[in-house]
C-alpha cells in the first residue's frame, strides 16, 4: 500500500486537477453523488483521484460492523483527518504573555485547540467481502454476492451530488498555486504588460467552462 504524507497526499489532488478531462468530470461527478457526506469534499475528490469508480468507504471497523471485511492485499483510498489537541492553561497563558500559574484567563474552546492533518486509510464497497454467507443470494463467506455490486447502508447522510459551478470550483481548489509575480521593473525598464481585453478573456473561458459541465451533466 502507498504510504502517502499530507503533502503527497495533495500531490496527488493537484496532478488530478492537471489531468482532468470532461471524460473524468463526468466520472467525478458520479463519484460525489455517490459518496455520503460523512467526508468532506476535498476527501472525496482525494479518493476518486485514487479509484475513479468509488461509490462507498469506509474503515475496517465500519465494513466489520455491516457484515463485511476488507478483502487480503487490496489498498486502501488516502483521505486526510484532522488531529486536535486540547491546550492546558498553561499553554494558553504562556501565549497571552501571562504568567503561567494562577493566571486567570479567558479563551474559547476554539482557541484552546491546536489542529494539524494525518493521513488515514478506507476501503471502497467493491474491495470488501461478506463475512458469512450471503442470506439473499446464498453466497459462500469470502464470495461475490448480491451485496457487493448494490450500494446498501449508506453510514451517513446521502449526498445531493454538486452543481456544474461547484465542481469546478472544487477542481480549482485543488490547482497549484500560480508562480509567484515578477519582480517590479526597474526604473527605466518596462516589465511585460498583460494584454488589454485579458481580463475579459479570462472572464470568457471561465462562463465556457461552466456551460461545458453543465452540459456534461444535462
Amino acid at each position: 500500500m502507498p504510504r502517502y504524507t499530507p503533502a503527497s497526499l495533495t500531490a496527488v489532488g493537484e496532478s488530478a486537477a492537471q489531468e482532468m478531462t470532461p471524460e473524468l468530470l463526468a466520472s467525478l461527478a458520479r463519484a460525489m453523488r455517490s459518496l455520503d457526506d460523512r467526508h468532506s469534499l476535498r476527501n472525496r475528490f482525494l479518493m476518486w483521484a485514487q479509484n475513479h469508480d468509488v461509490r462507498q468507504v469506509g474503515t475496517f471497523k465500519f465494513w466489520r460492523e455491516r457484515g463485511r471485511r476488507v478483502r487480503r492485499g487490496e489498498q486502501g483510498l488516502a483521505i486526510l483527518a484532522p488531529i486536535t489537541r486540547t491546550k492546558d492553561d498553561q499553554d494558553v497563558s504562556r501565549e497571552a504573555g501571562q504568567p503561567t500559574h494562577g493566571a486567570d484567563v479567558a479563551t474559547s474552546e476554539a482557541a484552546r485547540r491546536l489542529r494539524a492533518c494525518k493521513v488515514m486509510y478506507v476501503w471502497d464497497v467493491s474491495q470488501t467481502e461478506p463475512i458469512e454467507a450471503c442470506t439473499e443470494c446464498g453466497a459462500a463467506a469470502g464470495e461475490e454476492c448480491c451485496s457487493c455490486t448494490s450500494n446498501q447502508d449508506e453510514g451517513g447522510p446521502v449526498s445531493a451530488g454538486l452543481s456544474p459551478e461547484e465542481l469546478a470550483e472544487l477542481v480549482n481548489d485543488f490547482m497549484p498555486a500560480p508562480a509567484p509575480a515578477p519582480a517590479p521593473a526597474e526604473a527605466g525598464h518596462a516589465g511585460p504588460r498583460r494584454a488589454a481585453g485579458q481580463d475579459e478573456a479570462d472572464e470568457a473561458d471561465e462562463a465556457e467552462d461552466a456551460e461545458l459541465i453543465a452540459e456534461l451533466l444535462a
